[in-house]
């Protein structure tokens, strides 16, 4: 669904302007968010931690533990459909990452989701997309290629060429979820 991507994508984005520290592989299970959030280093400016929304419950403990600033939900997909009696029931699963975060927080979220793209979300809120052009972050002019993808990002009345060296159309999500969440970093 893109989690991991868009860690490691956005692990690059932040890592020129910041002291970065990053969750490492796919760890977003409670105990090793908990031991993740037990070795920030001093100094760590920002921490990007992967969570997960699989099991009932999930993402808010996970919100919880963590009190993002900025929270991302990539998609509402299949994954761990099995837990839920419905997408409908996994997408509000996945709204608990709201619960713990931040007084201020901002959510990024994919427009071109059926589910994410209509919501009013409690907090601020930002979309990216590439069908929706009501997004705050849209990618046009796309070309894909077997080695990656080059594109457009119209967003904030500008527009910003971006070039992805791995292949597929669903890392230009990837990239566009981490140029929005970059751009609100600073």
């Amino acid at each position: 669904t893109g989690k991991t991507s868009v860690k490691e994508m956005l692990f690059q984005v932040l890592n020129g302007s910041f002291s970065v520290q990053k969750s490492e592989r796919n760890a977003n299970v409670q105990a090793k968010i908990g031991a993740n959030l037990q070795r920030i280093p001093a100094g760590t400016e920002i921490f990007i931690q992967e969570i997960g929304g699989g099991s009932p419950g999930g993402a808010l403990r996970h919100s919880r533990m963590t009190d993002p600033d900025i929270a991302v939900i990539t998609n509402i997909g299949t994954a761990h459909i099995g837990n839920f009696s419905s997408r409908e029931e996994l997408f509000r699963n996945k709204l608990g990452i709201l619960e713990g975060m931040s007084e201020g927080g901002l959510l990024i979220a994919n427009g071109d989701d059926p589910f994410l793209g209509q919501e009013a979300f409690p907090v601020p809120a930002v979309r990216f997309g590439m069908e929706n052009r009501k997004v705050e972050y849209f990618a046009e002019s796309i070309c894909l290629y077997s080695w990656g993808s080059v594109f457009d990002i119209l967003h904030d009345g500008r527009r910003t060429s971006a070039k992805v060296c791995i292949p597929g159309k669903h890392n230009v999500y990837n990239a566009l979820c981490s140029f929005a969440a970059g751009s609100a970093a600073g």
